[in-house]
């Protein structure tokens, strides 16, 4: 992990004791809808470099 990512990990590791819980709901959404995206990204990306390569 990078130095960068470590400080985000531990800003949020701070600030997530002191959210309500709507909120963490809300984070815990958005998370996952990155995550989600990434996955399509790196999905298509892999697809689209095989297409490439034939």
């Amino acid at each position: 992990m990078s130095e960068k990512e470590q400080k985000i990990m531990e800003t949020i590791a701070d600030a997530l004791p002191k959210m309500s819980d709507m909120k963490k709901g809300e984070f815990l959404g958005y998370a996952k809808a990155m995550a989600d995206l990434k996955k399509e990204d790196r999905k298509n990306s892999s697809n689209s470099n095989a297409e490439k390569a034939k």
